[in-house]
């Protein structure tokens, strides 16, 4: 589901980005869910780079499978409408026999007569609460509510403004990506020139570059990289890296290899500079 998120994040800001709509149908295919939508990503794919053999491959998949969710059954009508429809009277609910000679207050109204003394006349009760209740409460869908943080527009010029931005934007990791995406070579050496980076915010920063910057855009991801590395507290930086922070450099670094998208000296350099192993 988070890799549909990014997906729609990205094409919200260009829908020609034949990435993420490849992204966005593997992960729904994996998920088993809008088989039509899938099609249709494909497809917008395959329109466009007709020699594209993966979104081919899993086209022709997704055409042989049947849909993999069906539609849920469509709600129950109203209670009062149920009833017409199936011809049947509605409940009633009798009251409890009054005791001869009782109080007209409780609403009981005895019969005149010998034959009719000391009963009752059976009383209707509209069950108006209950489809009251029925009608009012929305559905689980229409409750869910999905809350985008909003990115500031301005870079930071120090550490302490970057550190505030973290704050609020670390836990929507799309947001937080769309903040680093506008960063430039000067904003690192701006933010990094004196400070470096606590282990708590570079844990941070790997696990966003590495989940959402990445496949928003990939030069941004080696940017923030290369402008860390260049940083002049970078020796501290690394020192404090995790093992985790260390193996997801290594993972965006062999990405960045197999795209091609940024050159292959400014990868040389992240890498010598994280200590990450080359392949040969």
């Amino acid at each position: 589901e988070d890799a549909v998120k990014d997906a729609n994040v990205v094409l919200r800001l260009d829908e020609s980005n034949i990435k993420a709509r490849y992204r966005r149908a593997v992960a729904r295919d994996k998920l088993g869910v809008q088989r039509d939508a899938v099609l249709t990503d494909l497809r917008y794919i395959l329109d466009t780079q007709p020699g594209n053999k993966e979104a081919q491959k899993l086209l022709r998949r997704t055409e042989a499978s049947s849909p993999a969710v069906s539609l849920p059954p469509p709600p129950p009508p109203p209670l009062a409408a149920r009833g017409e429809q199936e011809g049947t009277r509605r409940p009633i609910e009798l009251l409890p026999e009054t005791p001869r000679g009782g109080n007209e207050e409780n609403g009981a109204r005895t019969k005149n007569g010998p034959e009719g003394a000391g009963t009752t006349r059976s009383t209707r009760v509209e069950p108006a609460q209950q489809q009251q209740q029925q009608q009012s409460t929305p559905p689980a869908a229409a409750r869910r509510i999905v809350v985008q943080r909003k990115v500031p527009k301005s870079l930071p010029k120090t550490m302490y403004e970057f550190e505030r931005v973290w704050r609020e934007l670390k836990s929507d990791g799309a947001s937080f990506a769309l903040y680093l995406k506008s960063f430039k070579a000067a904003t690192y050496k701006k933010i990094l020139q004196r400070d470096s980076i606590e282990p708590d915010i570079m844990a941070s920063l790997m696990e966003v570059t590495e989940t959402h910057l990445l496949p928003l855009d990939s030069s941004a991801a080696a940017r923030l990289l290369k402008g860390i590395a260049k940083s002049k507290c970078f020796d501290m930086t690394f020192m404090l890296m995790s093992g985790a922070d260390k193996s997801r450099v290594a993972a965006v670094c062999a990405v960045l290899v197999d795209e091609g998208t940024v050159s292959k000296a400014d990868i040389g350099a992240i890498q010598a500079a994280f200590k990450v192993p080359r392949k040969k």
